[in-house]
């Protein structure tokens, strides 16, 4: 999909009229149809109803105008940024992840800035949750992504999306879980995390609103390693929902099926730095991306 087909696709919703859209947009009416063609093909979706009094917006295409119209105003913003700071930029930035990188979408942003911004030198750290607080907060770390809720005046976040979890299962238990609840999971071993991390605050939390005790029987803060030890058949943990979905179509996991579990992931940094030109060009990229890709 491409911007244009989103411009084509809002002015010809605004105009009702393929003619003078096209007027506007300084092309023939046969393109301007193709492109919208094209786009309903690429969608699976309906936009237009064709009658003799023009071009009338379907439901489904006035649910996704709006959509349309916030995808075409964050390009034009990041391009205005973008051409605003270009010349000037010149330093460092530490980012810290908290997930896999193609979860986290880092090849788009990295390729953005690089682009866009190509005086800013990029730290990438593999990390977590409650490390990238701590380093943000002490100034180590610049920007970094988190799950979960935070209450700090020092650090502010943005947020990026709704992530949801799964709870990840040995496949060698996907027989006896396949029927249980969260009284039969309580009595299962399960791998934790650092007490500030989300992903454990969120196992306390569920927990407790079944009245029920459960006791982590190994910790590690690192994602890739829990994930490992659940393959292992070593006990049951929270991950993001993609993730454990792609572990278990190859058959490495099992996922208990459950009520959906959600986590915001965001973007933080110190609320005083907030106005610095580097951090804010990383960060408004990234936003940028996440919003339109949203």
């Amino acid at each position: 999909m491409e911007l244009h087909q989103l411009q084509v696709f809002v002015i010809v919703s605004e105009e009702e009229n393929i003619t003078r859209a096209a007027r506007r947009l300084f092309s023939t009416p046969s393109s301007i149809s193709m492109t919208i063609k094209s786009l309903e093909d690429e969608l699976g979706v309906q936009l237009f109803q064709r009658t003799s009094r023009g071009m009338q917006i379907t439901e489904r295409g006035r649910l996704l105008h709006e959509k349309a119209q916030k995808t075409l105003r964050s390009a034009q913003e990041l391009a205005n940024y973008a051409t605003e700071i270009q010349s000037s930029l010149i330093g460092q930035v530490t980012i810290g992840l908290n997930s896999q990188p193609s979860f986290l979408r880092v090849s788009k942003w990295v390729t953005d800035i690089r682009q866009n911004c190509a005086g800013i030198d990029l730290q990438i750290v593999s990390s977590y949750t409650g490390k990238n607080l701590a380093r943000v907060k002490s100034g180590e770390m610049d920007l970094g992504f988190i799950f979960g809720e935070i209450n700090d005046p020092q650090l502010t976040r943005y947020p990026l999306a709704n992530v949801e979890v799964a709870v990840a299962a040995p496949v060698a238990w996907q027989t006896q879980l396949e029927n249980a609840t969260w009284s039969d999971l309580s009595q299962l071993p399960w791998i934790g995390t650092e007490l500030d991390c989300p992903f454990q605050t969120l196992t306390n939390i569920i927990f407790e609103e079944h009245n029920l005790n459960y006791q982590p029987n190994i910790q590690t803060d690192d994602d890739a390693t829990r994930i490992a030890l659940v393959k292992a058949g070593i006990g049951l943990s929270l991950v993001v929902a993609s993730e454990a979905h792609e572990e278990a179509q190859n058959g490495a996991i099992y996922i208990w099926q459950c009520e959906p579990i959600f986590s915001p992931l965001s973007l933080v940094f110190a609320t005083h730095r907030q106005h610095e030109p580097l951090i804010k060009a990383v960060r408004q990229t990234i936003v940028s991306l996440w919003e339109t890709a949203s």
